[in-house]
């Protein structure tokens, strides 16, 4: 009975290794060790669904050249992210960083302008890599793009910064790609004396040129 179990879990095992996907749930019901999965090929997990996907290892060796490349082309478009910053400038009130939080300090909640359509992207609700970019500077463009446009329909003598802009670049699972996108929290808005300190007056008036300076992005 014992030999006919195992028999029936072999087979089943091999059905599954077989058709390229192992399912989370079959992974825990046939009790599949990772040295049985690792001596039939290649496999990828998926971590949003705990499923196994098995690659070839073309697809493999294509994935770490893909993720050792990434690793300067992230520092690359960092600075071009920084040089695209300093040159909205001109179209830009003087900026400063805005508190943590929703809103900014005039009261208004802070508004999120990134290499997407933002609201196309809510209705249908789509994985964020269906919108993102083939290459660092289409990210970076659409931004300054939005971000542009963003700053001629929203009046006001400061821009609170709650996120400054970041860029990233990500491997998509089954994808040996990278893809990019870029996004930022601001609010464009009016300071007034019971809003802004001496203080931050002071800071709003830095350019950007020298806040950007020495920017450098974190990494996701």
């Amino acid at each position: 009975m014992r030999d006919k179990v195992e028999t029936t879990r072999s087979a089943k095992i091999a059905d599954a290794f077989a058709s390229g996907c192992v399912s989370r749930e079959l992974f825990l019901d046939l009790n599949i060790t990772q040295a049985e999965l690792d001596a039939s090929g290649h496999w990828e997990k998926d971590f949003l669904t705990g499923a196994y996907h098995k690659r070839t290892p073309e697809f493999i060796a294509a994935l770490a050249s893909t993720k050792e490349a990434l690793v300067q082309q992230r520092k690359d478009a960092e600075i071009t992210l920084a040089m695209a910053v300093i040159s909205l400038e001109g179209h830009l009130p003087p900026q400063q960083d805005g508190p943590p939080g929703r809103t900014a300090p005039n009261g208004e909640p802070y508004v999120l302008v990134c290499s997407w359509d933002i609201e196309e992207a809510r209705r249908i609700g789509n994985d964020k890599f269906d919108y993102a970019h083939k290459t660092s500077s289409e990210a970076i463009a659409a931004w300054k793009h939005a971000a542009f446009e963003h700053a001629q329909t929203h009046q006001g003598d400061v821009l609170w910064w709650r996120t400054r802009p970041e860029i990233r670049g990500e491997i998509p699972f089954g994808s040996t790609e990278a893809r990019w996108y870029v996004y930022s929290r601001l609010m464009i808005g009016t300071a007034s004396i019971d809003t802004v300190s001496e203080g931050e007056v002071e800071s709003a008036e830095v350019p950007l040129s020298i806040v950007y300076a020495d920017f450098v992005m974190p990494h996701s």
